[in-house]
């Protein structure tokens, strides 16, 4: 069969480590193919590569002619929504509201300016591949103008912008004979992302504790570590440990009724409901973002969208969600949940509750705002990127993107907010809830309680005076 494309010698020689990525999603189970970002892809010949191993593309360009020949190529990815193409000028619009990507791609473009911008869409773990001309490239072929011969690329320019948060897989810098049938000279880069140092201080070890084995262990002396509760922690775990998901929690929402689940879940505290016992909730609410306005429905409202929607899969969030952000408060007594609660506190001592956001893809639920308590975000389905705000100035200080399995730790007081990233499945995560503010006798109190209606089968928790 005659091959569809002609892909760059550098780009060919990244193939396997394209197709591991693609392998990977493959044995996950994951429901949706890797995304991959081609800049100034010109008419497609990379973003055709990319589709034919696997990936979902998004291919962006200034030149409207070029992407008019690859939308009539590639009609029928466009309408099977594998193939996204956006007329963008990279340099003068918002290159985040793209989303995040497991592949970004740059052949034969290059931006100063816009390269740290660029960088940030990628994922943890995702793949850059770049080329682009270099200094010495005038000799072989005469730049338009000025700006042009601005554009070369300047020795190890490539290595130093990956310096920080990249491993580099393979690097190329001088002439190239016969390259793509000419004389030239390139700089070419194929690198790793990684979480960015300085994100790895004592308390991402003390969060193995919860974000990597998920309270294997009790030792909790990170909680005196000076760095506990300064810094935020992002990791990906071997598995989370967790069997929720997205159908899980719309079966608990069957039949809701506000005013009976407020009274369901008061009863469970004051009987010793049997471990395992079909859960109480505390509430659902129902927020939606328009624009720079922040939607949310009443209580009994939220009943009578549920009971119409009649939403059971993630799909049906999709198709008649309406674009709204299910907010499920107090889940920690769900079976499924419950042991992640408990062993939270045995090994902490510190009070905590979970809830559940449910957002369709390209959404925002809630507005920027700050807890008052620390959070452990458990992504469980889909993707978000949690936007970081600075305290004072309100400016972005970093956008963490989380998958299926991610987990972070954000201690209180930062500014944030979560965007589910496009895709064709609804993002799913829970935030559990951790106060450090200390514990007055009540709070003890309520919390010896609580676990003795918990398991009642381990004897008196309580002392007689």
């Amino acid at each position: 069969m005659a091959r569809r494309y002609f892909a760059s010698p550098w780009v060919e020689a990244q193939r396997a480590r394209l197709q591991r990525l693609v392998d990977c999603a493959a044995s996950s189970a994951s429901s949706e193919p890797p995304r991959a970002l081609d800049v100034g892809c010109g008419r497609g010949r990379h973003s055709l590569m990319l589709l034919e191993m696997g990936f979902q593309v998004t291919a962006v360009d200034l030149d409207g002619e070029a992407l008019d020949t690859l939308r009539q190529r590639e009609r029928g990815a466009v309408e099977k929504g594998t193939l996204k193409i956006r007329s963008m000028d990279l340099e003068a619009e918002d290159v985040g509201a793209l989303g995040h990507f497991d592949v970004l791609l740059v052949v034969n473009y290059a931006s100063r300016s816009l390269l740290p911008k660029l960088l940030q869409l990628l994922k943890p773990k995702g793949l850059l591949i770049f080329e682009s001309w270099a200094q010495g490239n005038e000799h072989f072929a005469t730049p338009k103008d000025a700006e042009a011969q601005r554009r070369l690329l300047r020795a190890n320019e490539l290595l130093e912008a990956t310096s920080d948060c990249f491993t580099v897989l393979a690097y190329s810098h001088g002439l190239q004979e016969d390259y793509e049938g000419r004389d030239c000279v390139k700089q070419m880069i194929c690198a790793e992302k990684r979480p960015c140092p300085g994100r790895a201080s004592p308390v991402s070890e003390a969060s193995r504790w919860c974000l990597g084995r998920l309270l294997e262990v009790t030792d909790a002396s990170f909680l005196q570590d000076s760095a506990f509760g300064r810094d935020w922690v992002w990791h990906r775990p071997q598995s989370l440990g967790v069997a929720f998901g997205i159908e899980d929690l719309l079966q608990l929402l069957d039949g809701y009724d506000p005013e009976a689940a407020q009274k369901e879940y008061l009863a469970a505290l004051t009987s010793a409901s049997p471990r395992g016992a079909r859960p109480a909730l505390w509430d659902v609410s129902m927020v939606r973002r328009r624009e720079s306005t922040t939607e949310t429905l009443k209580p009994q409202e939220v009943r009578d969208f549920l009971r119409a929607a009649q939403l059971k899969t993630s799909a049906d969030v999709l198709q008649r969600g309406e674009g709204w952000t299910l907010v499920v408060s107090q889940l920690q007594g769900a079976p499924a949940l419950c042991d992640l609660h408990q062993r939270l506190f045995a090994a902490t001592g510190l009070s905590s509750g979970i809830n559940a956001y449910l957002t369709p893809p390209d959404a925002i639920g809630k507005p920027p705002h700050v807890d008052d308590h620390d959070v452990l975000v458990l992504q469980l389905a889909g993707s978000k990127t949690w936007t970081l705000l600075d305290d004072a100035r309100q400016t972005i200080r970093e956008q963490v993107p989380l998958t299926k399995g991610d987990v972070m730790y954000l201690p209180q007081g930062i500014p944030h907010h979560a965007a589910a990233m496009a895709s064709h499945e609804a993002s799913l995560h829970l935030a559990v809830a951790l106060h450090r503010r200390p514990m007055s006798y009540s709070s003890v109190l309520g919390a010896l309680v609580t676990l003795r209606l918990m398991d009642p089968g381990d004897g008196d928790l309580l002392p007689a005076t």
